[in-house]
């Protein structure tokens, strides 16, 4: 796929896409390459 040197751990340098789930596993913030994209 030739993503493993940006994807697949949390570091600098690398892109940050994450989900920030509460505990009724609801999105409550997405982020893509370390940039809030949505957020209750």
């Amino acid at each position: 796929m030739g993503v493993a040197n940006s994807k697949g751990s949390l570091a600098k340098g690398k892109d940050a896409d994450i989900l920030i789930f509460d505990e009724d596993i609801k999105i409550q913030m997405t982020m893509v390459a370390g940039k809030v994209v949505h957020h209750l």
